[in-house]
């Protein structure tokens, strides 16, 4: 049995990246923060699997729209209950809720009072 012996050289070639003290390929390679995301996809699924998620989204919508709203000036205390009805035959706050949703989700929304027989494109 012979001994074992290590030789080793001093070459290096910073261009080729070969050589003791060079880089490697990926040396200088770098992942940029990009914390915002436009992919509808991806946004859908982190809200569906996450339930953080799903809270950061949820909750301040569901708080801002769980109780209404108190009409307070009204001179007969009647219109204000009138008012209140039909908001909720109109299911006024379920969509708004639906709509800031949206905005925490996708980063915006908007929601449109429609008006029978109006035409959109006039304010």
């Amino acid at each position: 049995m012979g001994l074992i012996k290590f030789t080793k050289d001093s070459f290096q070639n910073f261009a080729a990246r070969v050589g003791l003290g060079t880089g490697n390929q990926h040396d200088q390679s770098v992942y940029g923060f990009n914390f915002l995301s436009r992919d509808r996809l991806k946004l859908e699924a982190m809200y569906r699997s996450s339930w953080v998620v799903g809270q950061v989204v949820d909750v301040v919508a569901d708080d801002m729209t769980r109780k209404g709203v108190k009409l307070n000036g009204l001179s007969d205390p009647k219109e204000s209950e009138k008012i209140d009805q039909e908001m909720d035959r109109l299911q006024v706050w379920g969509r708004l809720n639906k709509s800031i949703k949206w905005s925490r989700l996708y980063g915006g929304a908007i929601a449109v009072m429609m008006i029978d027989g109006q035409n959109v494109s006039t304010p």
